[in-house]
């Protein structure tokens, strides 16, 4: 069973899958570009501390024996505002009360620095897990 970037219940993962069977899974953390949330001034995301030690210890608890699990926090940029601003409203859970009125000052800030030829420099978080039930 493979499941990217979706939520899951590792107690009903293990009941449909066959003995032995694998699951893999391919997942967003918490992390995923807090920098873009502290050059807002927004609060970091809401949802729980989220990454491959939380992900291995659920799995474990239900029963599975995890083969592998990797973990980065891979390198990216907003060269531009209008990336960004289309970015926000797109994934409302990276900042849950985005708007454009409510972030204008912060956003025409951002904007002149990037206009000044330096991009916003961010991670994105992500993580895999492979686990086989018993």
């Amino acid at each position: 069973m493979i499941s990217r970037h979706e939520s899951y219940t590792p107690s009903e993962v293990l009941r449909v899958l066959v003995s032995g069977g694998t699951f893999v899974t391919q997942q967003v953390g918490s992390r995923d570009l807090e920098e873009l949330n502290r050059a807002l001034g927004a609060p970091p995301q809401i949802y729980c501390q989220w990454n491959l030690a939380a992900a291995t210890d659920e799995l474990e608890q239900a029963g599975f024996e995890v083969l592998d699990g990797r973990e980065e926090l891979l390198p990216g940029a907003f060269i531009d505002i209008g990336a960004v601003a289309l970015y926000l409203r797109i994934t409302p859970w990276q900042i849950s009360d985005f708007d454009l009125a409510g972030y204008d000052d912060k956003l025409r800030a951002l904007h002149a620095v990037m206009e000044s030829g330096t991009p916003l420099k961010v991670k994105s978080h992500r993580f895999l897990v492979t686990a086989r039930s018993p």
